[in-house]
């Protein structure tokens, strides 16, 4: 300080007038930062299929508490008669959710219910399909034909890894 010719005082001022700015532009870049990853998310989820939702508020609420608690449960179901708005419902909790940075990450799956031919598909085709519709998600590179056995491991300790949210719509 004394080779300088300033006070002890004004190195001071200096040191935290640095950090405040250091700590601004940290903080700028996280909220970039974040900003990116939400916009990296929400456009893996279906687009919302509604401009507003109306008299959702209290079991978004409820929904959304329910997911973000520490404990289970770790399967919630949304039933009900088709075109009531469980999938809207879904989509408009998940987009909410994104924002609590929570989640590693949020995959929409879509189950189709019906093969080709308009045949039901069977409870175990479905699970077979969701387990190698997570594994593409969770490794886009790798092969598609792993068969499901050991496809569900390595989803498991995915799973286990790291906190994820899984939506699958029509199941």
């Amino acid at each position: 300080t004394h080779q300088l010719n300033v006070s002890e005082h004004t190195v001071s001022r200096w040191q935290r007038e640095a950090i405040s700015r250091l700590a601004h532009i940290l903080f700028e870049q996280e909220m970039a930062l974040r900003q990116t990853h939400i916009q990296k998310i929400e456009a893996l989820l279906p687009p919302p299929t509604y401009s507003q939702l109306f008299g959702v508020a209290e079991t978004a609420d409820h929904l959304r508490r329910q997911i973000l608690a520490p404990q289970s449960p770790w399967v919630i179901a949304l039933v009900g008669m088709g075109g009531i708005g469980k999938t809207a419902l879904a989509n408009y909790v998940a987009r909410q959710i994104i924002r609590d940075f929570r989640f590693e990450d949020v995959v929409w799956l879509h189950v189709s219910s019906q093969t080709m031919n308009n045949r039901s598909t069977s409870s175990h085709s479905a699970f077979e399909n969701v387990i190698a519709d997570l594994g593409q998600h969770f490794w886009p590179e790798s092969d598609a034909t792993i068969p499901t056995p050991q496809r569900l491991i390595q989803v498991r300790q995915r799973l286990k890894s790291r906190p994820f949210l899984i939506i699958i719509d029509n199941l």
